[in-house]
């Protein structure tokens, strides 16, 4: 028995194969055909004409072909057009678009800037009127859509005044000349006269003065002649007068602007 067992030990040690464990081999994966009768048909695309459309960004999102577009950029959209009757060949059509957004050069932070006086106005600035002071925007528009837009502003500035109460001055002749503002103005009845004080900037209310001249004017009437006695003082116009001569009487008229009336007396002592 033991002649046996050695027998056995000394085969397997000259098979050691048998003592190994034989791993199963691999099959390789067939990747599934069609199914039978399955046809696989051919494509055909077809590229219609691309259209060109701008678009203003206040106009965003840009519609085309239920889509929302927001760039400058080519957009395409493929959509079957149709099959052949043993659908072996689908067509698609492929429509494409190029979108281009304005760009705009903004200029504002450099504005030009006008000082006029009243009489200078309107002022004219890229075709347009502008008639008060304030900020005008415009923008300067280019036919193409890939060249961007300029944005300009205008900044107005129109001379302003503070007009001051009209000064009155009463001046009864002989007068040649009045002192106003520290300069000489003729002394013409009923003329008004202006000054101006210049502001030191441009933006800042100028004062205007006024002055208006009322020389006295007078009515004279015919003199009046009478004769007294040397013990009998003569009365005329609440006055009394004893010697002879001429004498003259002022009535004052309530306004400054209505005449006085002037009387003469020649008066005779006999």
């Amino acid at each position: 028995m033991k002649k046996l067992l050695d027998i056995f030990i000394l085969a397997m040690l000259a098979c050691p194969i048998w003592a190994q464990e034989i791993e199963p081999e691999i099959e390789p994966e067939i990747e599934p055909g069609p199914e039978p009768g399955l046809i696989i048909p051919d494509t055909v695309y077809t590229h219609l004409d691309t259209i060109q459309a701008g678009c203003y960004p206040v106009s965003l999102p840009y519609l085309w072909r239920g889509h929302e577009l927001y760039t400058t950029d080519y957009y395409h959209d493929t959509v079957e057009a149709g099959k052949t009757m043993d659908l072996d060949t689908v067509f698609y059509d492929i429509y494409s678009i190029h979108l281009q957004v304005k760009e705009y050069v903004d200029q504002t932070s450099s504005p030009t800037i006008q000082y006029v006086y009243p009489t200078e106005l309107p002022v004219m600035w890229l075709g347009k009127a502008y008639n008060a002071t304030g900020s005008y925007i415009d923008t300067v528009k280019l036919a193409a859509w890939d060249q961007a837009d300029t944005i300009k502003q205008l900044n107005v500035h129109v001379k302003t005044y503070i007009t001051q109460p009209q000064q009155i001055a009463e001046l009864y002749p002989p007068v040649s000349t009045y002192s106003w503002r520290g300069k000489e103005w003729p002394a013409i009845n009923n003329a008004t006269y202006y000054d101006t004080a210049t502001a030191t900037a441009f933006t800042d209310p100028d004062t205007i003065y006024s002055l208006k001249i009322y020389v006295k004017q007078y009515m004279t009437f015919a003199t009046e002649y009478a004769t007294t006695c040397q013990t009998t003082p003569y009365k005329w116009r609440g006055h009394k007068y004893q010697e002879a001569g001429i004498y003259k009487d002022t009535a004052r008229a309530s306004q400054f602007t209505v005449k006085d009336t002037i009387f003469t007396l020649q008066l005779r002592v006999g």
